[in-house]
């Protein structure tokens, strides 16, 4: 009985072993995007994009209980955050070129860092907008069978934002391009 308990747990011991080994010669890192065009001209959209305060309205992070640092917007501005379900993190814009480009950290206490950028490109019908994020879950070795799925599970989630983001910016380019021919 001890000797089949014994083969049992070794069987065990050896499948976690070789689980953990191989997770750590997966990649940690990670690569999604996502485009959309939006009827809006670059000068619009990138008000929403540079302004963090704003990215609650068009993001996820509106579900996150968080503090905005000062200023809003800009390089420098920064969102904190310590949540049950997220952890402890923040988002930081480190690049800002007006109309055309967005840089930001994002840094999830102890487990992730992330690079994103918002691209801005002038077409005829608006502005394309091109979201990157690349992230590096480190030498966890279970995240990285994270990273597998990351590039397809943040890609939706990068597309389900931009779509919101192009309702709201359309709506806002359309008033202020309203207000622009009202001579009153």
């Amino acid at each position: 009985m001890m000797g089949r308990l014994a083969r049992i747990f070794s069987v065990i011991g050896a499948s976690l072993t070789g689980f953990l080994l191989i997770g750590l010669w997966l990649p940690s890192t990670w690569l999604a995007e996502s485009t959309v065009e939006i009827p809006a001209n670059p000068e619009a959209v990138f008000l929403l994009l540079d302004d963090l305060s704003q990215w609650e309205e068009w993001t996820p992070w509106g579900n996150i209980k968080s503090e905005m640092t000062s200023p809003a917007f800009g390089v420098g501005a920064r969102r904190t955050w310590n949540d049950e379900q997220m952890g402890a993190g923040s988002v930081t814009i480190t690049e800002s070129r007006p109309p055309d480009l967005i840089r930001y950290r994002v840094e999830i206490e102890g487990s992730a860092e992330i690079n994103g950028e918002l691209e801005l490109i002038a077409v005829a019908e608006g502005s394309l907008v091109t979201w990157r994020e690349k992230g590096d879950f480190g030498w966890n070795p279970l995240m990285g069978y994270v990273a597998r799925g990351m590039a397809e599970s943040q890609g939706e989630q990068l597309a389900a934002s931009l779509t919101r983001l192009k309702k709201i910016a359309a709506a806002a380019d359309s008033i202020t391009r309203g207000r622009g021919s009202d001579p009153g």
